[in-house]
């Protein structure tokens, strides 16, 4: 896949990525999640609040990452939360 950062890599649209050895299929709001917070860990920001996240992928501003993984895959899966920062970002190691 193209899209490489640590163990964590993705296709063009990020519709399909891994981390280490697992394989995940997103929807197209899971991908734009996704997307944007691997364009800001290669820019070197370490993570982005929700709003951020909304702002850079025309997402609402009034939800939650969470909203957009409620299926069998859950946020956890692939991104980091700080409580410190309220920071989202890859699971990249």
């Amino acid at each position: 896949m193209p899209n490489k950062n640590g163990i964590f890599s993705g296709n063009l649209d990020f519709s399909i990525i891994s981390i280490g050895q697992t394989i995940y299929r997103l929807s197209e709001s899971q991908s734009k999640i996704v997307k944007v917070l691997y364009e800001s860990a290669n820019e070197g920001v370490v993570g982005l609040t929700y709003p951020e996240i909304a702002n850079r992928t025309g997402l609402t501003s009034y939800s939650k990452v969470s909203s957009y993984f409620q299926s069998e895959l859950r946020w956890n899966d692939l991104l980091k939360y700080s409580k410190q920062s309220r920071r989202y970002s890859l699971i990249t190691e």
